[in-house]
């Protein structure tokens, strides 16, 4: 348990989490549901910790929302590696799309959910830089040993190939270029864009008996 001035960090299980019922008044999880086997499980849990009259705020992302353009093969197959993955280790990428239906199901009611989008494309570089580079980009290379490991690529698609990783680079017009499969899907080509509606944000308002959710997706 590490320390900030009179705040605690504990790590648990949110299977089991370590605390009595009506313990918080605001629980706030943010792209955590997607990674686990049971997220119902664990929004159960999260509710009996909360104070009735509490509130739950819940970001998760939905990978299938995404678009680009220009869209190219090699762009689709490697971004279809992502929710492939992701539910080969019991997890769901996708989960955005069903989060009412999760909540509802794990007893919260008064559910809302709203999406939010992000888009970028070269007249926005701080959106490339922050979204595109170092998000989309990001996931791709940290999933790129299994993804090899794994043969979920045909031959000759090895989009995520070492020798290309370190030449992948943005050109000022907000295209990348260098590893193929990443060109195509970060921007597709010169004054591509891309756009995604990934993130969820659920708000939750319990009644005394039961947790009553508002829900946005982000």
């Amino acid at each position: 348990m590490g320390q900030n001035p009179g705040l605690p960090f504990l790590a648990g299980d949110l299977y089991a989490l370590p605390f009595p019922n009506a313990t918080f008044d605001h629980v706030f999880a943010c792209y955590v549901l997607e990674h686990l086997e049971r997220p119902g499980r664990a929004l159960e849990n999260l509710l009996r910790v909360l104070k009735p009259g509490g509130t739950l705020t819940s970001v998760e992302g939905d990978h299938g929302s995404c678009f680009f353009y220009p869209e190219t093969p090699e762009a689709l197959a490697a971004w279809a590696c992502l929710p492939e993955l992701q539910a080969l280790l019991g997890g769901d990428s996708l989960i955005g799309r069903r989060m009412y239906s999760v909540l509802a199901g794990a007893g919260f009611s008064d559910v809302w959910v709203e999406p939010i989008r992000i888009y970028c494309d070269p007249s926005l570089p701080r959106m490339m830089k922050g979204f595109v580079e170092d998000t989309i980009v990001g996931m791709l290379r940290g999933i790129e040993s299994e993804v090899i490991e794994r043969g979920m690529l045909r031959p000759g698609e090895e989009l995520f190939s070492m020798n290309n990783r370190h030449k992948a680079k943005v050109r000022a017009d907000g295209s990348l270029i260098g590893a193929l499969g990443l060109t195509g899907l970060a921007t597709g080509a010169a004054g591509g864009a891309a756009a995604l509606g990934t993130s969820v944000m659920l708000l939750g308002r319990p009644a005394p008996a039961a947790l009553r959710a508002r829900t946005h997706i982000v």
